[in-house]
């Protein structure tokens, strides 16, 4: 679903979803989920982006991962290195 920035926009989007075809609700769905990680900051009256990031796996694989970060409150971010697994 696109950004939105107040609750008539929330609404109008959510009514343009509802109408949508199942089908093309779960393609607009997964097309989202490549936006859940964005941290990039964004502040406004009605959202907020950037402060946290949650996400819950069934499974992830250090094949998957191509970059860590070790993030503390008041100290310089340090970035993990990430081993990848010799076959």
């Amino acid at each position: 679903m696109a950004k939105v920035s107040n609750e008539d926009d929330w609404n109008r989007q959510e009514a343009w979803f509802d109408q949508l075809p199942a089908a093309r609700q779960t393609r607009v769905k997964e097309r989202s989920w490549q936006r859940i990680f964005d941290i990039t900051p964004a502040h406004g009256d009605w959202t907020r982006n950037g402060d946290c990031v949650q996400g819950c796996f069934w499974q992830l694989n250090r094949n998957q991962v191509r970059r860590a970060w070790r993030l503390r409150k008041g100290k310089r971010m340090v970035e993990l290195g990430v081993p990848t697994l010799s076959k």
